[in-house]
């Protein structure tokens, strides 16, 4: 159960990975990203 609910974040994060990417950001938007992205990997850290 853990590993397919895992599998199924990577899957709906990874085209906000490739938009983040492909477009440039100012300094608050890497801000908010970075904590977005420490927030989400912290969430799968307990599950």
């Amino acid at each position: 159960m853990k590993k397919s609910l895992f599998w199924l974040l990577v899957l709906l994060l990874s085209p906000v990975a490739v938009l983040v990417v492909i477009t440039p950001m100012d300094s608050q938007k890497q801000y908010l990203f970075g904590l977005l992205s420490i927030g989400i990997l912290f969430l799968m850290g307990f599950q």
